[in-house]
């Protein structure tokens, strides 16, 4: 899996590239291109527990659902939005093969 770090949108500092929020300021950061198993944190095998999968799931959408960002910035928002479909997309590739 990929090591790589950026810059948070908003403060600037430093984030790891498979957080979905700054560990300084908080805020949900930009989606980045990632591979379905980079999504779920999984490695790269082809058989996967799917009750984990679905756990993995539901705690990433419980995370960046975009109800919870409805009084932040419009950036948030559409962050959240993406993050929000690129997790479902994942997991129904991952669940359906």
């Amino acid at each position: 899996m990929k090591k790589i770090s950026t810059n948070c949108w908003n403060c600037l500092k430093k984030v790891n590239f498979s957080s979905l929020f700054c560990a300084s300021c908080e805020k949900i950061q930009k989606p980045i291109e990632k591979n379905h198993f980079e999504t779920f944190n999984l490695p790269l095998l082809y058989e996967i527990n799917d009750s984990e999968l679905e756990k993995v799931f539901f705690s990433l959408q419980k995370k960046v659902h975009p109800d919870k960002f409805i009084n932040s910035s419009k950036e948030e928002i559409f962050f959240a939005q993406i993050h929000c479909a690129n997790i479902n997309s994942a997991y129904e590739c991952l669940i359906n093969p």
